[in-house]
Parts: structure tokens; C-alpha cells; sequence
């Protein structure tokens, strides 16, 4: 049975070796005579400390504000474009690339856009948050965005982000839930939707039309948001750890990531393939965060920073 989504009113429209990072500086190898931008971190180095982290109530990612604009983040080439996925049952190794400090603030949510990333900084309880729209190819900072108060409730957060568009959604949940539409120009409010959103954190991502809507408590939805707006549950399988964090997509297949431990990788029908593990280790709960694919590689938002994986069929 379809549950409804309730369309409200426009709200107010308001404007809106290689490396370790030392202040900023680039630190030269000292084996290879390499160099690296002092935004991207050595994955081999081991993460810098950083208060919050994840996608939870605590906060997103830490870490220093990058400013470095040397260098590259990897191949740019058909980032729009994710094929390493296939929807056949089978389980995947994650291989950490590289990590690129986020260039301020906590990040709460994650979409890609072309060649660049939209993120959302914020933090639980606070309900405005600022956008910005992060180019990977140059490292520079292509708008920021500063929204309106997007909720009132306390014990709610703003979460998941998705571009629909010429409009970016952020995913409300908590003690209020809904899906917030706001101008990509201006950051300014556009109207807003219920969401089946129950907890938190809560992610997005389209699969064929649909909105992903993840939850928190281990539920995930697919809405409609064409009127007269719906959601019905995406799949009755939960992530490994019971409850979940981020949510993305890749070849109309879903990746889902718990919140403590674990990810999924299930069809478009919601039905489990397999999952995806780190070559080193299993995935913790610092691993995980808000998901987005840029091009072949899963990007995590997690407390050591943007995290971009390389993805492998295991045999």
C-alpha cells in the first residue's frame, strides 16, 4: 500500500608515503619525492583526528578546511556515468583511493553533479545549513549557498541532499520530517513534502524516477514526487547493523550503508545481491556516512573526510 506524501505550501522565499596535512602545507614524501595537494590525504597514512563525523546527530566529517587548489582528485572522465555495478548477485572490495578534506564544515549530506559534488554542512539541531557546490577536477569552491531555517522542531536534523534539477532537496528528519526543496541559485525555499523519513540520519538517491528515502531505523522508501505525491517501502531487508546512514546508486543498483557497520548492494526491485567490504577490513562506523558515486568510485562522507573508493567483484 502506497503511504502518502503530504505537499505543502511555498514557505518563505529568503535569498540565501605522500602526504599529511600540517596547515594547510604540502608535505613531500620521503621515499618517492612525490607531492600531494594538501587537501588529499594518503589513505595508507591513517585518518587526522576530527571531532564529530558520520552522518549521525554527532556531526559529518571534520577534519581542516581544505584551500589547496593543485592537483587533481583522480580521473574527471564520465562522472556522471557508473557502470561498475551489475545487477547480478555478487559481493564487491573497496579499495580507499584517496581522502579529500571537505572545504568546511561538517557534511551532512552528499550529491553529485557533473563533475563537481554538492554538500551540505550543517549539524543536527541546527536547522539552517549552507550549501556548496565543490569542484574535484580544480578543488575550489564553485558557489556556496546559506539556506533558511529548514525545520523547527529540536531533535531534528537536515541530512540527506539530492539534486532534482534546478532545485537541490535536503532530507528533514527526526522530530520533523520532510523533504525540503530549495532554488540551487539562491538557496532559497521552494516549498517542502512529507517524508516517511522516521529518525534519521536519512539519505537520498534516484533509482529510475524514484527517490530513495533512507531513514535511520533500517527502512528505506521510494517516493514519487510527481502530484499526487507517494512512497511505498523500498525492500524489507535491513542493513547489517540494524540501522542505516547513507544511500546511493550505480547502474540501477542500490548501495545501502548501515549506520554502525555493513553495506548492501541490492537490485532496483529491493532484493539483496551482496555487499561491499574494504580490502583491509570490514566497514566501522567511522567508515560510513552519507553515499554518492562519482563516476565508477563510491564517495563516503565519513569523520576522516570524502572518501573515494574503487570498486572490485570479489570472485
Amino acid at each position: 500500500m502506497k503511504r502518502s506524501l503530504m505537499a505543502f505550501s511555498t514557505l518563505a522565499r529568503v535569498a540565501g608515503g605522500r602526504v599529511v596535512v600540517l596547515g594547510g602545507a604540502v608535505v613531500l614524501a620521503a621515499c618517492s619525492g612525490t607531492s600531494t595537494p594538501a587537501d588529499e590525504m594518503d589513505p595508507t597514512a591513517g585518518a587526522p583526528s576530527a571531532t564529530g563525523g558520520g552522518s549521525g546527530p554527532a556531526g559529518g566529517s571534520g577534519g581542516t578546511p581544505a584551500t589547496s587548489t593543485a592537483g587533481t582528485a583522480g580521473p574527471v572522465a564520465d562522472a556522471d556515468t557508473c557502470t561498475v555495478l551489475t545487477p547480478e548477485p555478487g559481493s564487491y572490495r573497496a579499495r580507499l583511493e584517496r581522502t579529500l578534506l571537505p572545504p568546511a564544515g561538517n557534511v551532512m549530506g552528499i550529491a553529485r553533479d557533473g563533475e563537481s559534488l554538492w554538500l551540505s554542512m550543517g549539524t543536527h539541531n541546527v536547522p539552517s545549513v549552507t550549501l556548496t557546490r565543490y569542484s574535484i577536477e580544480t578543488r575550489t569552491i564553485l558557489k556556496s549557498l546559506p539556506t533558511p531555517d529548514l525545520f523547527s522542531a529540536l531533535g531534528t536534523g537536515p541530512y540527506g541532499i539530492e539534486v532534482n534539477g534546478d532545485e537541490i532537496l535536503i532530507s528533514v528528519s527526526g522530530n520533523e520530517n520532510q523533504i525540503v526543496r530549495l532554488d540551487r541559485e539562491s538557496g532559497e525555499i521552494l516549498g517542502t513534502l512529507g517524508s516517511p523519513s522516521e529518525l534519521g540520519p536519512s539519505d537520498l538517491a534516484w533509482l529510475n524516477g524514484e527517490l530513495l528515502v533512507s531513514t535511520g531505523t533500517g527502512k528505506m522508501y521510494a517516493a514519487n514526487l510527481a502530484p499526487p505525491a507517494s512512497s511505498r517501502p523500498f525492500t524489507a531487508s535491513m542493513p547489517d547493523s540494524g540501522r542505516d546512514a547513507g544511500v546511493a546508486t550505480c547502474n540501477d543498483v542500490v548501495v545501502w550503508g548501515g549506520l554502525f557497520s555493513g553495506m548492501t548492494v541490492q537490485s532496483a526491485s529491493g532484493e539483496v545481491l551482496g555487499d561491499i567490504t574494504r580490502a583491509d577490513r570490514a566497514f566501522e562506523q567511522t567508515d560510513l556516512g552519507p553515499l554518492t558515486f562519482y563516476g565508477n568510485q563510491l564517495v563516503i562522507a565519513s569523520t576522516a573526510g570524502l572518501d573515494f573508493y574503487s570498486l572490485e567483484p570479489i570472485p
